[in-house]
């Protein structure tokens, strides 16, 4: 395994590991969903972030950069998302008081979870700043940089599923706590003001911009 490699597992644990959007996404599917049903969302959020990393690395991540209107924009968009979501879950009244884990209503089908994960993921463009900035650092110029790059990719996105896997588990195991007769709509305003407060924060990223 070559420095440059090494060095690049390194730094892309410690940002992984840094809690932020994702993290906070994850969290709430596995408190909402369990982490078996977090699955398909956690990895929407590494596409959402590997889809990113390819705008970056593509060379359009350097004109988006030079514009800061674009990214403001771009998370004015996801804000406006995120608040829909968080609203619309806080106002939802739960059809039935059943216990937390069981296949009820409130869980949604894999492929719904995974488009607003990635589209949540890939409202946020701070991941491109990270992909023109330090990614190149560990590319070896005696090879061929598309195929670095696609590596580079594919391994950081493996390393966002496991990290928000772990959290999503982690989260999940809080779902005891809810599962009384009140635990769906509990659950239903504490996921509304997870996605408020990333809301929040997009919208706070791009008026700071």
């Amino acid at each position: 395994m070559s420095p440059l490699f090494t060095l690049f597992l390194v730094t892309s644990f410690a940002n992984i590991a840094t809690p932020g959007i994702g993290a906070v996404m994850a969290v709430n599917l596995g408190l909402s969903q369990g982490w078996k049903r977090a699955i398909p969302g956690c990895l929407g959020i590494a596409i959402g972030i590997a889809f990113l990393f390819v705008i970056a690395l593509s060379g359009t991540g350097a004109v988006l950069a030079t514009h800061p209107a674009a990214f403001s924009v771009i998370q004015l968009i996801g804000a406006a998302f995120l608040a829909y979501l968080g609203i619309r879950s806080i106002l939802k009244k739960p059809k039935h008081a059943s216990l937390i884990g069981r296949h009820d209503e409130q869980t949604e089908s894999g492929f719904s979870q995974f488009m607003k994960c990635a589209a949540i993921s890939a409202a946020n463009p701070q991941p491109i700043i990270f992909g023109l900035t330090v990614l190149p650092s560990f590319i070896d110029p005696t090879f061929s940089y598309v195929f670095q790059s696609a590596v580079m990719i594919a391994i950081y996105a493996l390393i966002v599923f496991v990290m928000m896997m772990a959290y999503a588990i982690l989260a999940a195991h809080a779902r005891v706590f809810l599962s009384g007769p009140r635990g769906p709509r509990v659950i239903n305003c504490i996921s509304g003001v997870v996605f408020l407060f990333l809301a929040a924060f997009l919208l706070y990223r791009a008026l700071a911009l």
